[in-house]
């Protein structure tokens, strides 16, 4: 519904309403405003996120919001509060007693707005769960939590991923954090955490005996920080899930690695690849750190024995982690009678011994349901990459072995040479519940297009399909176009580096025009020139909650077809990215700003460029 179709909704007066779910919803917190005053003594949890409020409808929200004395959950994520509805929700937190889960993630409120929240956090007696994630919190807003933690004792979760504490903030909050002997959950990620964090943290998780989860991912430990945090981690005996994900944790912290995940038999998911940023040169940076630092054997031995006693393990992520040919045998041994449903070994190194291992790992296990295997690597002296590849596919795809269950597959820049279509079809034709599948890199013929094309009519359950640099040409695209018409729940596209051309792009937009749902798409390095993009903007007027397009290098200019576009951006409300780069970039600048100053283009497209 539009927001101006509430008033239906805002006539009804339910009676004893407890919870209420307006998140997503555009107009939700209207809603909510006016039911709030109508279930004042009944409500008890309330989840308005994802609405785009802002400090001021949250400040219109808030009276109300007071009155609920009975509520004990509130859900805000993902909205566009700011530091001013850190003093607005404080005020409205006052009344609110019994709150036991406060969930802010995903927001703006800044250490200022923390700072004006603590009073209020300091009070909720009874709360187990705080998120926090994402709301651009420094240094400041680690002393400011601390003094709000210190009479929190209940507290269960406590979510602070994806802010700016660093070592001086974590410093601060680790006494509180250390009273808070209840804890299960600690989220930490991408914090900008160094080795003198990991010596704090250590002292900190020695007292948490309770801890299940700990996410420590995409922050710069190192191995001093590691070996610093690892005696603590050698107590948690109930942890159920790591992630130590890219933290320059290399060799010299191997055996220590070991030693602690030794100790963890309870554990079910366990991080330690390195992230792929999107298009960020940082990943290949780490990737050439862990092979100038590669495991050594009694290294990685320690890790396969740890690996080999998680016999409840069901998520393993070990991408970039320069595991060699040698040492790759031990770990798939290891791993061989685990539970695992979701398995990361991309950018490592196989050799024959390994890949042999490792398919007879996916041809016996019947439960992995997300497979990454992308940019495998080969360093044996010998150009047997298409070998490898090709022996490692063709035992998966073998019918009545190997996972049959795939929702997720990655086999990016994976080299299988000539034979890689009719493989690759012969694997998603036994694995018909893909929902997001990543083919980026590998080289197609035309026949292995057509073989691919036929597999892809019954995958509709697909929401992500990455073909980017796979050779389509004019016709291969003309082919898995007619596949692409029959997913109707794609949310992500990208086809980028290929060579299309015009007919591929009018075969393509014919699908584009069935995929509503369409958020992302990526069309790049295409030669799709004039024609080609006029075929295509028809269908992405259609395309409502496109957040971002990538249409760069296809030869465009406004003079010849580029103004074609702007129709279809005018229709989409919710672009947030949209890149027109070209090789002539000043001429494509002068281009659009003569024909925006000259009202050439409809104002309405206009205020779409201005998004």
């Amino acid at each position: 519904e539009e927001v101006n179709g509430w008033g239906g909704y805002a006539g009804l007066r339910p009676g004893g309403l407890e919870d209420l779910k307006a998140g997503g919803v555009e107009g939700g917190g209207v809603l909510a405003a006016v039911w709030l005053q109508k279930s004042a003594a009944s409500l008890t949890a309330m989840d308005v996120s994802l609405n785009r409020l802002g400090d001021g409808e949250l400040a219109a929200l808030a009276p109300a919001m007071g009155e609920l004395r009975a509520m004990t959950r509130l859900d805000l994520r993902s909205n566009s509060l700011g530091a001013a509805a850190g003093g607005t929700l404080c005020s409205a937190l006052e009344h609110l007693g019994d709150i036991r889960e406060l969930l802010l993630g995903m927001n703006e409120f800044g250490d200022d707005g923390v700072a004006a929240l603590a009073p209020a956090l300091g009070k909720l007696r009874y709360m187990t769960r705080l998120d926090l994630s994402s709301n651009l919190l420094g240094a400041a807003a680690g002393s400011t939590l601390a003094k709000a933690l210190e009479n929190l004792e209940d507290m269960r979760e406590l979510d602070l991923d994806i802010n700016k504490l660093g070592d001086e903030g974590l410093a601060a909050l680790t006494p509180s954090l250390a009273r808070l002997r209840c804890l299960t959950r600690l989220g930490l990620s991408s914090n900008s955490l160094n080795s003198k964090a990991g010596t704090k943290l250590g002292e900190t998780l020695q007292r948490m005996d309770e801890m299940r989860e700990l996410r420590l991912g995409m922050n710069e430990l190192g191995d001093e920080g590691f070996k610093a945090l690892a005696p603590a981690l050698e107590k948690l005996c109930y942890m159920t899930r790591l992630d130590l994900s890219s933290n320059s944790i290399h060799h010299e912290a191997g055996e220590a690695l070991g030693k602690a995940l030794a100790r963890l038999g309870e554990m079910r998911e366990l991080c330690l690849g390195v992230w792929e940023p999107p298009g960020a040169t940082a990943w290949s940076e780490q990737l050439d750190a862990a092979y100038r630092s590669r495991n050594t054997a009694a290294q990685s031995q320690a890790l396969s024995a740890a690996l080999a006693g998680m016999s409840k393990l069901e998520v393993l992520h070990l991408s970039g982690n320069a595991i060699s040919p040698k040492c790759m045998p031990d770990l798939a041994t290891a791993v061989h009678s685990l539970p695992l449903t979701d398995v990361d070994l991309r950018s490592n190194e196989l050799g024959v011994n390994a890949v042999d291992a490792l398919s007879d790992l996916f041809a016996s296990n019947h439960r992995i349901q997300r497979l990454r295997l992308g940019i495998v690597v080969c360093h044996e002296g010998r150009n047997d990459r298409n070998e490898l590849g090709t022996l490692c596919l063709n035992r998966m795809a073998e019918p009545g072995v190997g996972p049959s269950g795939l929702t997720v597959l990655d086999l990016s820049f994976c080299h299988f040479g000539a034979v890689a279509g009719n493989l690759l079809a012969l694997l998603l034709e036994k694995s018909q519940g893909l929902t997001d599948v990543n083919l980026r890199g590998i080289s197609l013929t035309d026949e292995g297009v057509g073989e691919l094309a036929r597999a892809l009519t019954q995958l509709e359950d697909v929401t992500a399909l990455d073909m980017s640099g796979t050779r389509l040409k004019e016709s291969g695209t003309t082919k898995v176009a007619e596949a692409l018409a029959r997913m109707d729940k794609m949310t992500s596209l990208d086809l980028s580096w290929n060579l299309m051309g015009t007919s591929g792009a009018s075969a393509l937009a014919d699908a584009l025009g069935n995929m509503p749902k369409m958020t992302s798409l990526n069309l790049s390095n295409n030669n799709l020139r004039a024609g080609g993009l006029a075929a295509v903007a028809g269908s992405l007027e259609r395309m409502f909650k496109m957040t971002s397009l990538d249409l760069s290098c296809n030869h465009l200019h406004v003079g010849d077809g580029l103004a074609s576009l702007l129709p279809a951006l005018a229709a989409m409300p919710t672009l947030r990215r949209l890149d027109l780069v070209d090789f002539d970039s000043d001429k494509l600048a002068s281009d659009m700003s003569s024909r925006v100053n000259d009202a050439v283009a409809p104002t309405a497209a206009v205020a779409g460029l201005d998004r």
